[in-house]
């Protein structure tokens, strides 16, 4: 082979080499290019050029009054550098990324160190994260921690670092960094803490709130003021360590009292519902938007209705030291949340009774039992033994069961009479005929969440952990729509601070009990209030209701409904099972006190409204023969009684009899 030939391949192989770096350069490139585009967001340069107006959430209730505002302190506001006094910045380096000054976004040995820490199972002392990544995560990254979110946070520190100057960075970290207790952003923690604007923060007082971003519950100055104290202190010992103070400066700081001055706290108005509405749409919002995006939520909360309620009970248990009442009405047509109150105050109960309070709801369990009868083929007049009774169950144990005071009633007796006088032993013999998984499944079909164990004495009330008012409320409420459950309502609209619509109300609603199982039930409930345990809360137009009382009278429950409305009342002490066995001289049931709330509030937010039934002209009550599905003759042997629509009511007679 000639001498040019061999030069040629050489030429020609290096050709090929120098094209295929190219081609794998640009491919490289490319696949940069493409990873980077999915980790750096749109908005990139906005977020951190142009930081958010942040201004707290109004909330109406649906007669628009305003409740109350979600935000972390009524004078947030983004406070810029030059007006954040400079030993509060260096405090804040020093406990937190002491190399800030001098590292490009990352601390390459810090990370390092957590690679191997977390490489060996063991866990980082130290965290890995500087200033600049915290600030990273907290605006641009969501989502547990992984390799994928470290990658993201890293390259995106690193671009930061080439767009802001360490002092703009600090600037947006301090301004939306948690201090605890809620508040975000230095101006809202100085407030929350000191009462007083971050600019007017000394060295002692910022020593102390760089010191809470670590741990803001563990060092939480009002109830921790000993750890509080140790962590300014460590504050101000890492500041002389790096030469931010002198040792002087440092001794004299840390030897100033720890005042705390709390915030005047913003009136709120209906708390409980308001504090349900906070936790429903944190979880769908996020707290960022919902504490700092200008929202105006309108919500179903019949604020008139909620004033009713909340002075009734006070009228009615009136003494200091009398238990606590709640109040819960739910419309049934809509499943609009209308009233949540309580008469605790929730600045020292800091504990949502009404809606996560769970207690014993005695007798007004039996309802579900009811329900589940019907389903299964017992009729309104079906005959069941009332005298006491006691029960083998399957562990070999025994229950026992009575009757209330051991009143004694005629024996047999029809489930409906059984009923309007919540016979104990009647619905313990029914309970164990029918299961009580099938009890537990209407329950969860009529609107209850807690937990419920298979254990018959839930028919009488008797479970493990209890339900909430919140949620009785709901399952009478689907009962008064003829087994129609609408969706719990309580949020109609959110709207953006532009006007746009960010939540709409959507309306779902689903059928979980026939029709004349729901209304066979209501006509029932209805003879509680005339001739059983509910009279004392007759009013002037169609009610139906049962009464509840748990052992010992600890747990006194009044539920019932208009056509219009649900009611919930229940009547306890919220912090622990005292027996009322003497509150104003009486021993406390639901036909009690409970009753007494239920009548007088409700005749009053109801007096403008015109009464309505409950069965009107579409449904009639109709005799018919269980074998020929027609209507009974007076030979048919079980005749059952049950509600037709009246489309559906036909003329023909059973025969078969």
């Amino acid at each position: 082979m000639g001498k040019w030939k061999v030069q040629f391949i050489i030429f020609f192989q290096a050709i090929i080499i120098v094209l295929i770096g190219f081609v794998f350069l640009f491919l490289a490139s490319l696949t940069i290019n493409i990873v980077l585009a999915q980790i750096i967001p749109a908005d990139f340069t906005k977020k951190i050029n142009l930081p958010e107006k942040t201004e707290g959430s109004k909330i109406f209730s649906f007669d628009e009054i305003l409740l109350g505002t979600f935000s972390v302190s009524p004078k947030m506001k983004y406070v810029e550098y030059s007006d954040i006094p400079p030993y509060l910045m260096k405090a804040i380096v020093s406990v937190g990324d002491e190399k800030f000054y001098s590292h490009k976004g990352i601390d390459i040995k810090a990370l390092l160190k957590a690679v191997m820490t977390n490489f060996i199972g063991e866990k980082a002392e130290v965290g890995s994260s500087t200033l600049t990544q915290q600030y990273v995560n907290n605006v641009f990254i969501e989502g547990e921690k992984n390799v994928w979110k470290k990658a993201k946070e890293i390259i995106l520190a690193l671009r930061i670092e080439r767009e802001l100057s360490k002092d703009e960075i600090l600037e947006r970290y301090i301004n939306q960094i948690y201090f605890g207790s809620n508040y975000y952003g230095i101006e809202a923690a100085a407030y929350g803490y000191f009462n007083k604007p971050a600019s007017k923060l000394n060295l002692s007082e910022s020593a102390l709130l760089a010191g809470l971003v670590k741990f803001p519950n563990y060092y939480y100055p009002f109830s921790y003021p000993d750890r509080a104290t140790n962590r300014r202190n460590f504050t101000l010992k890492k500041m002389e360590e790096l030469g931010f103070i002198s040792p002087e400066v440092a001794e004299d700081a840390a030897g100033e009292p720890l005042i705390l001055i709390k915030e005047e706290a913003q009136e709120i108005k209906a708390p409980y519902f308001v504090d349900y509405i906070r936790q429903e749409l944190t979880n769908k919002l996020g707290h960022e938007t919902l504490y700092g995006g200008g929202l105006e939520i309108y919500t179903t909360l019949d604020y008139k209705a909620q004033k009713i309620a909340e002075n009734t009970s006070k009228e009615i248990l009136n003494e200091p030291d009398d238990p606590a009442s709640v109040v819960i009405s739910i419309e049934p047509s809509t499943g609009y949340l209308r009233v949540m109150a309580s008469s605790t105050d929730y600045k020292n109960l800091k504990f949502n009774l009404p809606a996560f309070g769970k207690r014993q709801p005695g007798s007004s369990f039996k309802t579900f039992v009811l329900i589940a009868a019907l389903e299964k083929g017992y009729t309104i007049d079906t005959l069941v033994h009332s005298t006491p009774v006691v029960i083998p169950l399957k562990d070999g144990e025994k229950w026992s069961v009575s009757n209330f005071k051991d009143l004694k009633y005629p024996s047999p007796i029809s489930i409906k009479d059984a009923t309007v006088n919540s016979i104990n032993a009647v619905f313990a013999r029914l309970i164990i005929d029918i299961g009580p998984n099938r009890v537990i499944d209407i329950a969860k079909r009529l609107g209850i969440t807690s937990e419920l164990e298979p254990n018959p004495a839930l028919a009488l009330g008797g479970l493990k952990k209890g339900v909430t008012p919140l949620e009785m409320t709901y399952a009478y409420s689907t009962i008064a729509n003829r087994g129609i459950k609408n969706q719990l309502t309580t949020v109609l609209k959110v709207l953006d601070r532009d006007g746009k619509e960010v939540i709409s109300n959507s309306y779902n609603q689903e059928i979980v009990v026939d029709a004349n199982f729901a209304i066979m039930t209501t006509e029932i409930l209805k003879e509680v209030v005339e001739r059983g345990t509910g009279y004392q809360a007759k009013i002037d137009r169609e009610v139906a209701r049962k009464t509840g009382t748990s052992q010992g009278f600890r747990d006194a429950w009044f539920v019932g409904f208009t056509p219009e409305l649900a009611t919930c009342v229940w009547i306890g002490y919220p912090n622990k099972l005292v027996e009322m066995d003497d509150v104003h001289g009486i021993e406390v049931t639901g036909g009690s006190f409970p009753a007494k709330i239920w009548a007088e509030y409700n005749k009053k937010i109801l007096a403008d409204v015109p009464p309505s039934e409950f069965v009107g002209d579409d449904f009639v009550l109709v005799k018919i023969c269980p074998e020929s599905h027609l209507r009974a003759n007076k030979n048919c042997p079980n005749p059952i009684m049950i509600y037709l629509e009246r489309k559906l009511v036909t003329k023909e007679i059973c025969n078969i009899h």
